[in-house]
């Protein structure tokens, strides 16, 4: 073998080494860099998610910051603890403030957490007259315990009592284990902000004035002079007119007949509030 074939071949084997030692040291740095990566990664992930608790711990303080101050402003209270039997028992106090006869269901709709402070969520519903339950709603706004009013609804159900209503009202108690001990915080009786005359009067107690309307049988002067299980006949003045479930008239709809009773029965909307209105077959009302 000449000295320049085996100087040839030494070269060769040195060169294939050199090129198999780069590709598996690159292979090497590929894996090391890519665990790396992944490390930062999951740190970055870590170090974004105590940024975004402890954004949650800032924004709770300041909240509960915020409804203290609200609470000092407005000679608020927050209760340190709450319960159904705690709400319960401080809305039977209101109602002894307000009229022993008031009577309402009361039912607990959970607990949840309003900017980071904790809340339960009640609803009562009852009958009442609209003054008192005015007087129930002030009451609510107005005493210590941080409540919030979230939902109200309101029908008429008496044609007899045109100032009773059915209601329903949706609220929140809020607490915190800083707050104070609800037997400590005095419920006391409110001047209710009762005015006779309000400017307003006859815009949300008298009927509303529509031409469409006034075209339709005006039921509550009309007497009632036939029945049978489909229509009924009814005198408004001079002019008898059938009508059968469905028609429409003067601020509502006819809704049924029960012939059991010889009652027609209506459903009428004057001022915003729906009640009852029924004709009875002998020309009386009710």
């Amino acid at each position: 073998m000449s000295n320049l074939f085996r100087n040839s071949l030494i070269l060769g084997l040195l060169f294939v080494s050199v090129i198999v030692f780069r590709f598996v040291f690159e292979a090497k740095l590929k894996t090391i860099f890519a665990s790396i990566e992944l490390e930062i990664k999951e740190i970055s992930q870590k170090v974004d998610v105590s940024k975004n608790k402890k954004k949650q711990i800032e924004n709770a303080q300041e909240e509960l910051r915020r409804l203290r101050e609200k609470q000092v402003k407005q000679k608020k209270v927050l209760r340190k603890e709450d319960t159904s039997t705690i709400t319960l028992d401080y809305l039977i106090i209101l109602r002894n403030l307000i009229d022993r006869n008031l009577k309402f269901d009361f039912s607990t709709q959970g607990t949840k957490q309003e900017n980071g402070t904790k809340c339960n969520e009640y609803s009562i519903s009852g009958e009442t007259s609209l003054l008192n339950f005015k007087k129930l709603v002030y009451h609510l706004e107005n005493q210590k315990p941080i409540n919030t009013i979230e939902k109200i609804t309101m029908e008429s159900f008496s044609s007899v009592q045109s100032d009773s209503i059915h209601f329903t009202l949706t609220f929140n108690s809020y607490f915190d284990i800083g707050g104070s001990k609800s037997e400590l915080i005095k419920i006391k009786p409110q001047k209710f902000p009762y005015s006779k005359f309000s400017i307003f009067h006859d815009g949300i107690h008298l009927p509303i004035k529509n031409e469409k309307i006034s075209q339709n049988i005006d039921i509550q002067r009309s007497v009632l002079v036939g029945m049978t299980n489909n229509f009924i006949l009814v005198r408004d003045k001079d002019i008898i007119q059938k009508l059968v479930p469905g028609d429409e008239v003067q601020y509502g709809v006819f809704k049924s007949i029960n012939v059991s009773t010889k009652q027609a029965i209506f459903r009428i909307n004057k001022i915003g509030f729906w009640e009852n209105y029924i004709l009875e077959f002998q020309g009386g009302t009710q």
